[in-house]
């Protein structure tokens, strides 16, 4: 982006003209580029005319245009450091910030010290995360243009930018009292306070940034973003329909609206905003996600496998709806399919505890214990504190008679947790396995001092697997 201001000029009291001027002259650049123009007989705009063109396409976010007009300045006058200047601003405007830093300093070679120049390569390396050389090269304009407010106000983004935001402030602060730069300092505040989690300080500088411009979408959206921040959702809402209001088709803010919705577990008037927003996206992965994480929670699994599907039709190796989709297939018991995006899922993330533990708990319902065993082991490895996952481990060690491994998984889970009583009886059980009755009874013990109610349910615990002879033994030690 480019903080340039130009000056007015007489052909943009007529826009339309200014729009004829650039259809006819557009033609002589394409046949130019053919190399046909010493053939055909078209008018070669003057200097100032390609100047006017180019400030007119710049104001009005005709960048590319601005560009090709550029090129045809530049080949009429190379040394000019203003179209070189003029380049580099209209490839900042559409992100090239390469070919940007390239012509900036072009014109920087002919007009070393130019003020805007200057401040469009530090936008263009600051884009290029080269914040320190940007940072530089603003401190020099700053040398150069100590009572330069736009150089000052440059500063302030960049350091902005850089994380630095209570150093932004003390700029935007100073600046804030300058007519022409109080709105964009407003938001800039507002912006730096977000980032300091200071929520009611930036609130202030927003609506102080609307009051100078009721009409600009944009406040209204940072202003529901902070509120979102802060969990204030419904206030966030709010000021996301104000957004609304003044532009329709903004995509994000319907994005924001809907996440805000969420956040209030408003589930199909979340859906509704998402959906909104995939008017002006259609294609976008978070919104199309999002979509699919909300039927998926309201159990609407084939819709949900219908997005998933959609956006991995897109992004084939989209982590997310491997996943996701995997848990929808699981949940209706298509097993196969299930495993299969849980396998692809783990080519792209092998270090994620939940999807390990899907796949663990499908191998297991498949009856495929030996591999659930191993993908448990692999969740514990991630996350050796997951008590749930302790305890489906040690249970699956004690299906295939793995007493020894499944008592120290169990000793493990009350050492964590002691007042776990289906640990201290799955102990017991697992000591009468191993004939050591006097310790089985004393876990029992422990878990009837818990939940006394253990004493009357824990024999149906054990009937799987030991025999009443053992139980009796148990029983003898309790009453002792």
């Amino acid at each position: 982006m480019s903080y340039s201001d130009f000056d007015d000029f007489n052909d943009l009291s007529n826009s339309e003209s200014m729009d004829e001027k650039i259809k006819r002259y557009s033609k002589l650049l394409k046949i130019r580029k053919l190399g046909y123009l010493d053939s055909v007989n078209y008018e070669v705009p003057d200097l100032d005319t390609i100047e006017n063109i180019v400030n007119y396409c710049l104001e009005n976010n005709k960048n590319k245009e601005a560009l090709n007009f550029c090129d045809l300045w530049i080949d009429l006058a190379p040394y000019s450091a203003d179209a070189w200047l003029k380049k580099a601003i209209a490839l900042i405007n559409l992100d090239d910030y390469n070919e940007a830093l390239k012509s900036v300093n072009y014109s920087l070679e002919l007009n070393p010290n130019d003020s805007e120049a200057l401040i469009n390569k530090s936008i263009a390396l600051d884009n290029l995360n080269q914040s320190k050389k940007a940072l530089s090269v603003i401190n020099y304009a700053v040398k150069l243009y100590p009572t330069n407010e736009e150089v000052l106000f440059q500063k302030g983004l960049i350091l902005e930018s850089n994380n630095k935001f209570l150093s932004a402030v003390k700029i935007f602060e100073f600046l804030m009292h300058n007519d022409s730069l109080r709105k964009d300092c407003y938001i800039e505040l507002g912006i730096c306070y977000q980032h300091l989690k200071n929520y009611e300080e930036s609130i202030k500088y927003y609506d102080l940034a609307i009051e100078e411009d009721p009409f600009d979408y944009s406040i209204w959206h940072n202003k529901g973003i902070c509120y979102h921040q802060n969990r204030k959702y419904l206030k966030a809402i709010d000021a996301f329909d104000m957004a609304l209001a003044i532009k329709e088709d903004f995509f994000l803010c319907w994005f924001n609206r809907a996440n805000s919705l969420l956040s209030l577990g408003k589930l199909n008037e979340a859906l509704n905003s998402y959906f909104e927003a995939l008017k002006y996206q259609p294609e976008d992965i978070d919104t199309l996600y999002n979509i699919a994480g909300i039927y998926t929670d309201l159990g609407y699994y084939l819709k949900g496998i219908a997005y998933f599907t959609n956006i991995l039709s897109i992004e084939p190796n989209h982590f997310g709806a491997l996943f996701g989709r995997g848990i929808c297939y699981d949940a209706i018991e298509k097993f196969n399919e299930a495993l299969k995006d849980f396998n692809k899922a783990l080519k792209l993330n092998k270090s994620n505890p939940d999807l390990w533990y899907y796949k663990a708990d499908l191998l297991y319902n498949i009856n495929k214990i030996e591999e659930s065993l191993y993908c448990y082991s692999k969740v514990l490895e991630l996350e050796p504190g997951n008590i749930d996952c302790l305890n489906d481990y040690g249970n699956t060690l004690i299906e295939l008679k793995k007493y020894d491994e499944a008592l120290t998984t169990f000793l493990q889970i009350i050492d964590i947790k002691p007042e776990m009583t289906e640990a201290n009886v799955k102990i017991a059980m697992i000591k009468a396995l191993m004939n050591d009755y006097r310790e089985a009874a004393k876990y029992i013990s422990q878990a009837i001092l818990i939940d006394p109610d253990i004493e009357n349910i824990y024999e149906i615990h054990f009937n799987e697997y030991l025999t009443k002879e053992q139980i009796t033994q148990i029983k003898k030690y309790l009453k002792k």
